[in-house]
C-alpha cells in the first residue's frame, strides 16, 4: 500500500470519492482518497530528499529544509525545537550520513532516533571545532544548571563520529531521566560519551570505540560519567562496550561538590583495550563521591594500564563476578584510600603485574579466582599517605595458583614496607595457595613483610609452591589449623626404660618451622613408670632441630617399654 508521507512518497490528491469514477477505475485507490493519514510513529522526520535535507511534522508538514549536507544540523535542529515547543515526542532521524557543523542543542522530554546505529550517522565537520556533536551544558543556550536540568531526553539508534572536530560525541551537564540505548560514538578527539551529573540515568547497549585521539591529560575516555551534582545519582550502565579509548573504557568520576553521589552501577559491560578498563576517581573533598557504586557481571580484558582501577578516596564499592584478563594489573586500588570495598567473585588472570593490589581498609576480598598472574596474585598493601594504616581486611575463600609467570611472585604478599605505612589486622582463612605446574612459578604462597600486625592465618591449603608456604610466618599473630602447613602436631611414643636413662628422643615434630623459640612441646606421662619419673618436660633437639625429646625428673624404672607418653607440639 503506497504511503501517505512526504518523505517516502508523492502524497495523494485528496477530494475524490471512493465510489466516483476515479474508485472505478483505480480500484487500488478505493478508501484512500480523502482519507485521513495514520498516526505516525514520531512527532517530526528528518531526512535527506532528492539533494535537500527536509523536516516535517507528524501530519507531513514542513518544518524546515536546506542544503543537504550544509544544513543538516540546522533542520535537525529546527525538528527538536517544534517537538519541544509541542510539549515533546519523538524525532525520527532516518538513514543516511548527516554533516553536523554545530552541535546539536537536546530539548526536555524529545527522544532523538535514528533507525539504527549503523543506519543514521551524524558526522562532524572541522566548523563544530571543539564542541560535542550532540550537547546540553552549561555553556549552550539555553544553559543547563543545577536547578535547571536537562529532563526526559532519549537518544536512540544513531552513530556518532567525532573524526572531523576537537570535542566530545556526547556532553550532558545537569540531566534527569535520560535514556542512550544503541548509540555508538567512536573517533572523538575528546570523551566519547561525557556526561556530568546525572540522576536516575539508563546506557543500555551502548559502544564507545576509539576515542581520546587528542590524548589529553584528562578526560579521553570512552564513557565519562561525572558525579557529584545529585544525592542518589542512580546511573546504570547495562550490555555496552568501550575498546580502544585513550584514556579509561568507562569511568564515574567526582565532577562536581554539591552533593554525595552514589548508586551508580556498571553492569554485564566489556572493556577491552582501553587505558583502564574501568576506573572509579574520588578525591578527599568533601563531599565524596562517587561512593555506593558497583561493577557487577562486567569484562576487562587487554587493558594496558588496569582492568578496574580503584583511585584516590574510591569508597563503599562492589567488584562482584566480572572477568578480569590480560591486563597490566588485574583490579588496583593503589592510588591510596580505598574504604569499604568488596572484590568477590571475579576471575583474574593473566595480569603482567598483580591479580589484585589493594591499598586502603575495611574490605572483603571474596571467593575469587587468581591465577596466572606476572607477579603476586595479591597484594595488601600499607594506605600510603595517610594517617591509619591499611587494614581491616577478610582474604577469604580465594583459590590463588600459578603466579609468578613473568616474574618473582608470590600468592599473597601482605606487605607494610612497601609505602612505609603498616597493615594490621588481616584475616587470612580457608583460602587455597598451590602451583600445579610441572615447573612451579608460585614461590610462597604467603609472603609476611614488615610493618604488619594482627595477621592471622588460619584453615587454608598449601601445595606445591617452589619454596615454601609462607614466608617470614613469625611476623603472623596466629597461624593454625592449615593443611600444608603444619603448625600443630601431636602423638604417642614408647620406650624402655634401664633405670640411669631421664632424657629420649620422640623423633619429628613434623612442623612446618624448626626454630625453637617458636615450638612449644607439651609432654603428658602415660604409663605408671613413665609418671612415677615425672615431672618431665619436652623441647627441641639441639643437635637436629626437626626433632623433639623429652626429659624426665629422674630416670623411669628399667623394663621394656614401659615409659609410654603422648605429646604436641605447637607453633608459637
Amino acid at each position: 500500500m503506497p504511503s501517505l508521507y512526504r518523505h517516502e512518497e508523492k502524497k495523494i490528491v485528496r477530494g475524490a470519492a471512493d465510489s466516483g469514477p476515479v474508485g472505478f477505475l483505480f480500484p487500488c485507490l478505493r478508501g484512500r482518497i480523502g482519507e485521513k493519514k495514520p498516526f505516525p510513529p514520531y512527532s517530526a522526520i528528518v531526512y535527506k530528499d532528492d539533494g535537500e535535507v527536509r523536516a516535517d511534522d507528524w501530519e507531513g508538514r514542513k518544518i524546515a529544509k536546506g542544503e543537504a549536507a550544509a544544513d543538516d544540523a540546522n533542520v535537525i535542529q529546527s525538528a527538536v525545537d517544534a517537538v519541544a515547543n509541542s510539549g515533546g515526542g519523538k524525532v525520527l532521524i532516518k538513514s543516511g550520513v548527516y554533516y553536523i557543523s554545530h552541535y546539536i542543542r537536546p530539548k526536555n522530554y524529545v527522544w532523538l532516533a535514528g533507525e539504527g546505529m549503523r543506519a543514521t550517522k551524524l558526522v562532524s565537520t572541522a566548523d563544530l571545532y571543539g564542541k560535542p556533536l550532540i550537547g546540553a551544558y552549561t555553556n549552550t543556550e539555553p544553559p543547563t544548571s543545577l536547578d535547571n536540568p536537562l529532563v526526559g531526553v532519549k537518544i536512540s539508534d544513531i552513530e556518532i563520529d567525532g573524526s572531523n572536530s576537537l570535542g566530545k560525541g556526547i556532553f550532558f551537564q545537569y540531566y534527569k531521566f535520560c535514556v542512550f540505548e544503541n548509540v555508538y560514538v567512536h573517533d572523538c578527539y575528546a570523551t566519547g560519551f561525557g556526561n556530568d551529573g546525572g540522576y536516575a540515568v539508563v546506557y543500555n547497549s551502548c559502544i564507545a570505540e576509539n576515542n581520546g585521539r587528542g590524548e589529553l591529560s584528562s578526560g579521553c575516555h570512552g564513557f565519562g560519567i561525572g558525579t557529584g551534582a545529585y544525592e542518589q545519582e542512580a546511573t546504570v550502565l547495562v550490555n555496552c562496550f568501550a575498546s580502544g579509548n585513550y584514556r579509561a573504557g568507562f569511568t564515574f568520576e567526582r565532577v562536581f561538590g554539591h552533593a554525595e553521589s552514589g548508586y551508580l552501577k556498571f553492569i554485564n559491560c566489556y572493556s577491552y583495550n582501553n587505558t583502564w578498563g574501568f576506573a572509579f576517581t574520588a578525591s578527599n573533598i568533601d563531599p565524596v563521591s562517587p561512593v555506593k557504586t558497583m561493577i557487577i557481571n562486567c569484562d576487562a580484558v587487554n587493558n594496558k594500564q588496569t582492568g578496574i582501577y580503584l583511585y584516590m578516596w574510591a569508597q563503599e564499592l562492589i567488584i562482584k563476578n566480572n572477568i578480569v584478563v590480560g591486563n597490566k594489573l588485574g583490579i588496583d586500588c593503589s592510588g591510596h584510600r580505598g574504604r569499604q570495598v568488596v572484590i568477590s567473585g571475579n576471575l583474574i588472570s593473566e595480569s603482567t603485574y598483580y591479580g589484585i593490589r589493594f591499598r586502603g581498609r575495611n574490605a572483603v576480598i571474596l571467593g575469587n579466582i587468581i591465577y596466572s598472574n606476572g607477579r603476586d596474585g595479591v597484594r595488601i598493601e600499607g594506605v600510603g599517605g595517610d594517617d591509619v594504616p591499611g587494614g581491616e581486611i577478610n582474604f577469604v575463600n580465594n583459590i590463588v595458583f600459578n603466579n609468578g609467570a613473568e616474574a618473582t611472585g608470590d600468592g599473597l604478599r601482605i606487605d607494610g614496607s612497601f609505602t612505609g605505612e603498616a597493615v594490621e589486622n588481616v584475616l587470612v582463612a580457608h583460602n587455597r595457595f598451590f602451583d600445579d605446574q610441572e615447573s612451579p612459578s608460585q614461590r610462597y604462597g604467603i609472603t609476611l613483610k614488615p610493618t604488619i600486625s594482627g595477621i592471622i592465618i588460619k584453615n587454608n591449603y598449601f601445595y606445591g609452591n617452589s619454596a615454601a608456604p609462607i614466608y617470614q610466618p613469625e611476623l603472623a599473630s596466629i597461624i593454625e589449623g592449615n593443611v600444608g602447613y603444619i603448625t600443630e602436631n601431636s602423638g604417642t611414643a614408647t620406650f624402655s626404660g634401664d633405670g640411669t636413662t631421664k632424657d629420649f628422643l620422640i623423633g619429628a615434630h613434623g612442623l612446618a618451622i624448626t626454630d625453637p623459640s617458636k615450638i612449644v612441646v607439651k609432654i603428658t606421662p602415660v604409663s605408671q613408670d613413665a609418671i612415677d619419673a615425672s615431672p618431665c618436660i619436652g623441647y627441641v633437639d639441639t643437635g637436629d632441630n626437626s626433632k623433639i625429646r623429652v626429659k624426665f625428673d629422674s630416670a623411669p624404672a628399667n623394663g621394656s617399654d614401659n615409659v609410654k607418653i603422648t605429646w604436641k607440639a605447637i607453633v608459637v
